[in-house]
């Protein structure tokens, strides 16, 4: 079965050809089988599989071969939640972490929709600080419902796909935390939210930054070049997409991280930066570092 498509830039919509090879693994997505790209979906090893990186003229580090929507969502309804890096108790840390700047970059008012919201520790930050915010998630891994549900304070209040928000929710913020990155097309499916939201409407995102000092001391070894991620950002492109769509008034912020040494140690093992065992001599106690990560505010 094939799982993958050809596409063109999902930001400017160029044709490949004005395109050039930026960064390509050792073992290309590309070449691999069905069976073996839906094993190296999750997780960090030596050799890391991803589709090749190219630079479009328009900036955007992007794929233009990469999984088709049915494929994509056939793999999301299975995977872990999204602490397997650093923790439950660390991953909790850093959510707040991301609420306290969304009370500082946005509005939080009524309803509050989180897209990709996984087991809810972000929107549910929000609903602990404000309990009578109308809160809403979209969340297509349904094995975290319960959690996610409990979070929320009700099951009516999630959705599988964007296909089934109501229109009469019409939220006013939408938080969407290391989710643009992993979308095939993400300028409709941004407008698709606008279409469903208040004319007024607020976006909160989280993404990796391309441009950061990691990812140009760790080249190819650098984590989120992976299967995850069909096109990774800087700020320059992520702005110029959503300015394309709408969004105005734009700022950013850097973001933290909370994740122990010995946690750290444990991902750079995977990659072979570390040999085989270091990571058992470093301390467990997380601590905050920056990750190169940016958040963007943004309104409509």
């Amino acid at each position: 079965m094939n799982l993958t498509i050809k596409r063109n830039c999902p930001n400017c919509g160029l044709d490949p050809k004005y395109s050039l090879v930026e960064i390509k693994a050792k073992n290309p997505a590309e070449n691999q089988t069905a069976k073996q790209l839906q094993d190296f979906f999750v997780g960090f090893r030596k050799d890391q599989c991803f589709f090749t990186y190219f630079r479009c003229t328009c900036g955007l580090l992007w794929c233009p071969e990469y999984f088709h929507q049915d494929a994509l969502d056939e793999i999301y309804k299975n995977i872990p939640e999204n602490n397997f890096i650093s923790g439950e108790k660390d991953s909790k840390k850093t959510q707040i972490g991301y609420t306290d700047l969304i009370f500082k970059m946005n509005q939080v008012v009524s309803p509050v929709l989180e897209v990709g919201a996984d087991i809810g520790e972000l929107v549910g930050e929000i609903v602990d600080r404000k309990p009578n915010i109308q809160a809403y998630a979209i969340e297509p891994n349904k094995r975290v419902y319960s959690q996610l549900s409990s979070r929320l304070g009700s099951k009516n209040n999630i959705y599988a796909d964007l296909s089934e928000v109501p229109n009469s929710i019409q939220p006013k913020l939408i938080i969407a935390v290391h989710v643009i990155d992993h979308l095939v097309d993400p300028r409709k499916y941004l407008k698709d939210l606008m279409s469903i939201s208040s004319r007024k409407v607020e976006l909160f995102t989280i993404v990796h930054n391309e441009a950061s000092l990691l990812r140009n001391v760790l080249k190819s070894r650098w984590a989120p070049f992976c299967l995850q991620h069909p096109q990774i950002f800087n700020i320059k492109t992520l702005t110029s997409l959503l300015k394309s769509v709408g969004f105005k008034n734009i700022h950013n912020r850097k973001t933290t991280n909370w994740i122990s040494p010995k946690q750290a140690g444990e991902l750079l093992e995977s990659i072979s930066i570390l040999p085989s065992g270091a990571a058992t001599l470093f301390p467990s106690k997380a601590v905050k570092i920056r990750l190169g990560n940016f958040a963007i505010a943004a309104q409509n």
